[in-house]
């Protein structure tokens, strides 16, 4: 339930900030009396958020760590494979 309640806020959250205009934000940061340096601590906790949701989800799988390692290293190696396979495929 924990990880259907997170992906569903990733997209809202994606939708959100698909909505947000370049421009817009440009100039709202250029309006601002901290400017850029709002940038910095928000794309810090924008990163921090993932890290601890990445966490998260990797705690409350419903797999062991050692299934969960397996899982992950299987997919890592398949993706790597394919990438060899298009490599050579040109």
């Amino acid at each position: 339930m924990v990880t259907q309640v997170a992906a569903e806020l990733g997209k809202i959250a994606a939708l959100k900030l698909a909505e947000v205009k370049p421009d817009a934000a440009l100039r709202a940061l250029r309006g601002s009396s901290l400017g850029a340096a709002l940038l910095i601590p928000g794309a810090g906790a924008f990163a921090l958020g993932i890290a601890v949701g990445a966490g998260l989800g990797v705690l409350l799988a419903p797999r062991s760590g050692r299934d969960t390692r397996s899982a992950i290293k299987s997919a890592v190696r398949t993706r790597i494979a394919a990438l060899r396979e298009q490599r050579l495929a040109r």
